[in-house]
């Protein structure tokens, strides 16, 4: 999961167990900042890599204002179950 600051990320909740019994608590932990980027606009799977992990596309875009910049990032997620 992609926090844009752990100090801003909020506490998760407790699932009501006596809905079902399949769920386990997650922990959270921030795996890249993104709270530079201004206007994130899009988040999504890309393309499985060539070593089997994931990739993750990450778009902002400025608004067509000449102070922020347009970005399209591309991280490598090694994910523990299959998505």
């Amino acid at each position: 999961m992609i926090a844009d600051s752990s100090k801003r990320a909020r506490a998760l909740k407790p699932v009501d167990l006596q809905l079902s019994t399949n769920h386990a608590a997650m922990r959270k932990e921030l795996v890249k900042d993104l709270s530079n980027l201004d206007n994130v606009e899009g988040l999504a799977w890309g393309p499985k890599l060539s070593n089997k992990h994931r990739s993750v596309l990450v778009v902002s875009d400025n608004n067509f204002k000449d102070n922020q910049v347009t970005h399209l990032l591309t991280f490598e997620v090694q994910c523990i179950w299959n998505p």
